[in-house]
């Protein structure tokens, strides 16, 4: 419960996958994005590197460091 509250005073939109770098870095841009709360289409996570996006499918990779 305490995490919970804690993202909520956070305002963390999303959480990312501790074992899965390209989720780390997708939500660490999402969270600090500085016009979240406009944002209506959120990100699904299927796979490593394979979300939802509204209606699209995107793929995502890392290939220069972070």
């Amino acid at each position: 419960m305490k995490a919970v509250e804690e993202l909520v005073h956070q305002q963390h939109i999303y959480i990312g996958h501790k074992k899965d770098m390209i989720d780390m870095n997708l939500a660490n841009y999402l969270n600090l994005y500085p016009e979240k709360e406009k944002r209506k289409i959120l990100f699904l996570r299927e796979s490593e590197g394979v979300y939802q996006f509204g209606q699209k499918k995107v793929y995502l990779k890392i290939e220069k460091g972070n």
